[in-house]
C-alpha cells in the first residue's frame, strides 16, 4: 500500500473505514471506533422528508406559511423558477406562469411576487390583493420628491 507505515495494513470495518492492522501479527486486532450512541429510527414528523427539510430550512417546524397565495405572473416559468424558494411553479405557456407560495405576512408575499418584475395577477386569496394595494400606496408615498422622513 502506497503511503502506508511500514508493517501496517488498513483493514475494511463497518462501513468500508480503513482501520490499521498489525501485519506482523498472524491475526490483527482491529480498534473499534465509536461512533456514538445508538438511535432509535422513527418516522419523520408529518410524513414528508422533503416538506420537513424545506421547513428547517426557513426555521419553522411545519411548511406550512401562515399565509399562502397563488398567482399567474407574466412570465416564463423557467425565469420564475430560480426566485420561488419553497413554492410551486406551473407552467401556463411561453409567458405567463402560476406560482403557488407562502411567507410570514401578506405583505411580505405581495413583495417577494413584486420583486420579479413582472405584472402579477391574484388568483387568490383576497388579502393578498389587498396587500399590492398596500405596498402599491407605500410605493407611491415613496416616490414622492416632497416625502421626506421628520
Amino acid at each position: 500500500m502506497v503511503g502506508a507505515a511500514p508493517g501496517l495494513r488498513h483493514e475494511a470495518v463497518g462501513g468500508g473505514s480503513g482501520v490499521p492492522g498489525d501485519l506482523d501479527v498472524e491475526h490483527p486486532r482491529h480498534a473499534r471506533l465509536h461512533t456514538g450512541p445508538r438511535f432509535t429510527p422513527r418516522e419523520v414528523p408529518g410524513g414528508d422528508v422533503q416538506e420537513f427539510v424545506a421547513a428547517r430550512f426557513t426555521g419553522r417546524h411545519t411548511n406550512d406559511w401562515p399565509c399562502r397565495g397563488k398567482v399567474v405572473i407574466d412570465l416564463p416559468a423557467r425565469d420564475v423558477a430560480p426566485f420561488v424558494e419553497d413554492g410551486v411553479v406551473e407552467d401556463l405557456g411561453p409567458d405567463k406562469c402560476s406560482v403557488e407560495v407562502g411567507s410570514w405576512s401578506w405583505t411580505a408575499l405581495a413583495s417577494l411576487l413584486g420583486r420579479l418584475e413582472a405584472d402579477v395577477h391574484v388568483l387568490h386569496p383576497q388579502e393578498l390583493r389587498l396587500a399590492f394595494g398596500e405596498l402599491a400606496q407605500r410605493f407611491q408615498r415613496a416616490s414622492d420628491p416632497g416625502d421626506r422622513p421628520d
